[in-house]
């Protein structure tokens, strides 16, 4: 607040406050005036200002709320091609924002392939995208560097540092034989090592549930194996857009194979910079912990409805569980199986988590994969990518 000029002489001055705490918009302050005329003022035209401080105590200001947008606008950045970008999220944007959940909800774009997400404040107080990644890898020599793709970040800065990395295959699509590198592989399955995702096209999960195991069981009930019996449809609420599919060398964007190593933390991942992988455990930037903030307990086998309704929006888009496109996703309307960038050991549990809707009670209505990842396991299905923006400090908890 300015301090109010005193080039005035004060004819009248009143001290006493009038409380307008409570009023609404538009309300009105009725003022009366009076003027004190000597009997030995000239006769003349006369004029004067007033002069309105208005004291407002910060500890008594009400609150004004911050969206995404506000936070991204308070940090002076500029918007591109109508909305703000993806790259310049921050922990200096994200903390600011006091808008949580569905009122939060806005779309920032990802300058790389300019396609938009929904990214929303969640209740952990994290920033998270509320639809799945749909990026397609592109393959042009050194496309991907630190300041479009979430690579080369060094913790102990806390920052990105020069980097760039080519990815070997493009992503891969419905009219392609194979989505791995276009070759037969002797096994049914993408190699470990290769650079495999998939893009089934603008195709969305219909928010209903259940599964069929084969195409005659599909058509024995009226339905149509391409989507009907696989809850898809080619239009749908965009929260629920199946994205594409990456196998784990793929989420953590490297085919250097010495960065592929059991139990160690990969700190990089396919998302946008400033995005990364949510964290294995139950930490602060951990699938669990977000589902906690909402209601979740372990082993809970009461109704999970929460998981794919608003705020949230897990959806259960399945995963690419074989080499062959003709038939390759599997497991939608079932559950929802997302990367976190850490590969486990047999029964360490800590690399997958998938939100369901129908689980035992021993398990609860998520929990992470118990494969050995490196043996026969996940890391070459393509599983779907939700990224949340990068914390300030990159521990691991409760592994």
């Amino acid at each position: 607040y300015h301090t109010v000029p005193n080039t005035y002489t004060k004819v009248a001055h009143k001290t006493a406050a009038t409380n307008m705490t409570t009023s609404t918009g538009g309300v009105k302050l009725t003022t009366t005036y009076a003027a004190y005329i000597s009997k030995n003022q000239a006769a003349d035209t006369y004029s004067g200002q007033v002069i309105y401080a208005l004291v407002h105590p910060a500890s008594d200001a009400p609150a004004v709320d911050i969206s995404i947008n506000d936070a991204y606008a308070k940090n002076g950045k500029q918007k591109y091609n109508g909305y703000y970008k993806m790259q310049e999220m921050s922990d200096s944007i994200c903390s600011i924002v006091t808008l949580y959940d569905e009122a939060s909800q806005t779309q920032l774009i990802d300058v790389r392939d300019n396609k938009t997400y929904y990214v929303a404040k969640l209740q952990d107080g994290n920033c998270w995208m509320t639809q799945n990644l749909d990026h397609d890898i592109i393959t042009t020599p050194n496309y991907y560097t630190n300041e479009n793709t979430d690579i080369g970040y060094n913790s102990s800065t806390q920052s990105y540092d020069p980097a760039t990395w080519t990815a070997e295959y493009a992503t891969r699509t419905s009219a392609d034989a194979y989505w791995c590198d276009g070759s037969y592989h002797n096994s049914d399955y993408c190699s470990v090592t290769t650079i495999a995702s998939y893009d089934p096209g603008e195709l969305y999960w219909n928010g209903t549930t259940g599964y069929y195991d084969s195409e005659s069981e599909c058509i024995a009930v009226g339905g149509t194996w391409d989507q009907s019996c696989n809850h898809i449809s080619s239009t749908g609420n965009s929260h629920y857009h199946l994205g594409n599919y990456y196998n784990w060398s793929a989420a953590i964007a490297t085919n250097d194979t010495s960065s592929i190593e059991e139990s160690t933390l990969v700190d990089r991942s396919i998302c946008p910079a400033g995005w990364t992988l949510p964290r294995p455990g139950t930490g602060t930037n951990t699938f669990y912990n977000l589902l906690v903030n909402y209601g979740y307990t372990p082993y809970d086998d009461i109704d999970n409805q929460y998981i794919i309704n608003s705020p949230l929006y897990f959806g259960l888009p399945g995963d690419m569980a074989g080499r062959l496109i003709e038939q390759p996703l599997t497991g939608i309307g079932n559950d929802g199986r997302y990367w976190t960038p850490f590969l486990g050991v047999i029964d360490i549990d800590i690399y997958r988590l998938v939100p369901v809707l129908i689980v035992s009670p021993s398990l609860g209505p998520i929990y992470p994969a118990d494969w050995n990842s490196m043996d026969g396991g996940y890391a070459e299905y393509g599983l779907s990518v939700r990224c949340v923006a990068r914390p300030v400090t990159n521990t691991i908890e409760g592994l």
